[in-house]
């Protein structure tokens, strides 16, 4: 979704890739995002770079993936005092 897609603007910019646009929508109850990349500027980076750029979105799905699992292990801790 969002977030996946702001990991590859993020990447994009970083490696000096234009970014001409973004948004965000729901179809069908389901969200997701986009997001338009320069092609030829991706294209002419080194393969390294053009790899930092197109696997982003995947390992801003993991840092959030362990950043909920942390959340739901941890929630006993933070929601005690509510129930105190």
């Amino acid at each position: 979704g969002v977030f996946h897609e702001f990991g590859h603007a993020l990447a994009a910019a970083c490696e000096r890739v234009s970014v001409h646009g973004a948004g965000a929508f729901v179809l069908a109850l389901y969200p997701g995002a986009w997001v338009d990349i320069d092609e030829a500027e991706l294209r002419a980076l080194p393969p390294v770079a053009q790899l930092r750029v197109v696997c982003a979105g995947a390992l801003h799905n993991v840092v959030l993936a362990l950043a909920a699992l942390a959340a739901l292990h941890t929630a006993p801790l933070w929601l005690a005092p509510l129930y105190q």
